[in-house]
């Protein structure tokens, strides 16, 4: 495995690190479609919008699933279910939003038994390819020539026992650090509200069940 060729691509997927360090607003669109093999065909799109200042971020995930976060705060909202779950932990609610989002790039990288840098088109495509019984059989990685990411395309391990998917792709169509926060983003308080030592439902939202987690 080319030596070089890693390093170049840590250096790359750094860019996801960094758009979580900013001091600034960033929002960041993607589509994620994930195919199914022969034991589970078919075709699923979800598209995600992930929205962030300094102090808060707010993800929409599909038309199912919302988390606005704020530190020390984090609401999550499933619409198919009409479930909210509201937390106050620090901790908990700083580092799923990290891991969840932008790490684990990391651990591919050093899983990979070999790594290839190919130039298409004003593009870097990184393909990492993985051997045995890795979840992946590869994934490709292309930056366009400013950086930031085009896209990212996985095709599963097909010799996995119970194997249901052949393979995924992530398209990213959003990049950038022009987006303009509304007042009282990132909105949890279009949910809930404060009453007395703990929270209720907002007018309009009594269709949802409120779960509590309070530090």
């Amino acid at each position: 495995m080319g030596q070089d060729n890693k390093a170049s691509l840590i250096t790359a997927t750094a860019v996801f690190n960094e758009v979580v360090a900013q001091n600034s607003n960033f929002h960041m669109a993607y589509s994620i479609t994930m195919s199914g093999n022969a034991n589970s065909p078919g075709t699923t799109v979800k598209q995600n919008d992930v929205y962030k200042t300094p102090n808060g971020y707010k993800m929409l995930m599909g038309n199912d699933q919302e988390i606005l976060y704020t530190p020390g705060r984090m609401l999550v909202i499933n619409t198919d279910q009409k479930l909210i779950h509201y937390s106050e932990d620090t901790a908990t609610t700083t580092n799923s939003i990290s891991s969840n989002l932008f790490s684990g790039f990391l651990g591919l990288i050093n899983s990979a038994k070999s790594i290839d840098l190919e130039k298409v088109n004003n593009t870097d495509v990184y393909t990492l390819n993985f051997e045995g019984s890795f979840p992946y059989q590869f994934v490709k990685l292309i930056f366009n020539q400013a950086g930031v990411p085009v896209s990212v395309y996985s095709r599963f391990n097909q010799n996995i026992a119970g194997q249901i998917f052949y393979d995924m792709s992530l398209n990213y169509t959003v990049w950038e650090n022009t987006f303009i926060a509304p007042v009282g983003f990132p909105g949890i308080e279009n949910y809930i509200i404060k009453d007395v030592s703990d929270y209720k439902l907002v007018q309009g939202k009594e269709a949802y069940k409120l779960f509590q987690t309070l530090r």
